[in-house]
This record gives structure tokens, sequence and C-alpha cells, in this order.
């Protein structure tokens, strides 16, 4: 019962982060780390530790969050899970990307496709792919960033995660108007817009901003869609 309890409570607190309500979700996130440590419930603690650690991380809080992370790392490695593990790496991973850390970043995304790849972990692969691609974008390592983002559009239709093969396009669009490859960026941004508008519901305009950019620069007029 007080494990399904805790269960609960991470759940609530997904369903009031959902709302907007950060600091009320990491309240419950809290009492969920903190009956899972009094009942000695690893993996729940891992759980918990994992939502307040993604929490502070959306909230810019990159060394709480790190240390959220770390803490789940620990516990996960001491059960031997290798999920655990794995999940762990890769937040980690995000902290220092968003920290503009794009070495460690890459060294702890390395650590945790070992894993995925024995778990036999698509959809994680999936995400790995993407990561990774956008780090060597941000590195300025086109060449790799376009071949890490075609195996993340080939994973994404293997999944039939359409809003994923939209998400890829866009990726590849800003990669090629960094380049200055602006032919290339229309063709593509265009087919990101219209794959966005079929099935994806968090529809952005920021495509159609790079798409604007790249027709600007090739001296065509385009009117924002």
């Amino acid at each position: 019962l007080d494990g399904n309890l805790i269960v609960a409570k991470n759940i609530l607190g997904n369903i009031i982060m959902r709302t907007g309500d950060s600091n009320g979700a990491l309240g419950i996130y809290t009492q969920a780390l903190q009956q899972s440590k009094r009942l000695k419930d690893k993996r729940s603690t891992i759980l918990a530790q994992n939502n307040i650690g993604s929490l502070l991380w959306r909230k810019g809080d990159y060394d709480q969050a790190l240390d959220n992370f770390q803490q789940s790392l620990v516990i996960s490695k001491k059960i031997k899970d290798k999920n655990g593990i794995a999940t762990s790496l890769r937040y980690i991973g995000l902290i220092y990307y968003a920290k503009g850390d794009y070495d460690e970043d890459l060294v702890y995304m390395g650590k945790s496709l070992k894993l995925i790849e024995e778990l036999n972990d698509k959809r994680s692969l999936n995400w790995y792919y993407n990561g990774r691609s956008l780090v060597y974008n941000k590195m300025g390592e086109y060449a790799k960033a376009l071949e890490l983002n075609q195996l993340y559009m080939n994973t994404s239709k293997e999944l039939e995660s359409y809003s994923n093969v939209a998400n890829a396009l866009h990726v590849r669009g800003m990669i090629y108007v960094l380049q200055g490859e602006y032919n290339k960026a229309v063709n593509v941004l265009e087919e990101c817009i219209r794959k966005r508008k079929m099935y994806d519901e968090s529809y952005s305009l920021e495509p159609n901003t790079l798409l604007a950019l790249s027709k600007k620069n090739l001296q065509q007029n385009y009117e924002m869609t």
C-alpha cells in the first residue's frame, strides 16, 4: 500500500507539473522521496530523485538537478538496474549540455549508449541520436550532426513517431541554415512544416522563421503561414 502511495504521489507531481505549478510539483516529489527513503525503497527513490532533478533542470537550477541525478545513478548502480543507470547518465548529460559543457555531455551520452544498446531500447536510442546530433551542431561539427540526424530520422520512422520525424526535419533545416545551404534548408523546412501541421499538436513558429530567413537569403519572398 505504501509503495502504491509513492507511485501515486509521483504521478500526481507529474500532473501538477503539467499545469505549470513547479513549486507544487516539487513539494509532492519531495514527499515521495522522503517516504521512499523511509521505506528503503530504492527504485521509488530513483524515480523521485529523477523527477526532482528533471524539474530543477527545467527551472535552470543545474547544480541541484545534477546532485539529484548523481544520487539516483549511485543507487541504480547498487541495485544493478541498467535502465536506471542509462536514464541517470542521460539526464546528467542533459545537464552538461544545458551548461554548455558539450565535451562532458558527450562522455555521459557515450556511457548511456552502451547500456541502451545492451537493452535494445529503440526509443532511448532514438533520443540518443537526436541529442548527440544537437551537441555536434552546437560544436560546429555539421557533418557529424547531419549523420546522427539521419539516424534520428530513420529510428523515428521505425517507431512511427511522426512528431519526431518533423523534429528531425526541423533540426536538419537548422543545420543547413547554419551552413548557409539555404536551398536545402528551404526544402527540408517546408516538409517539416507540412508534417507538423499534420501530426504535431505542439506546432511552433520556429521552422517558419528559419524558412523565412532561408528564403530571404535566397532573395525570395515568403509569407508566414
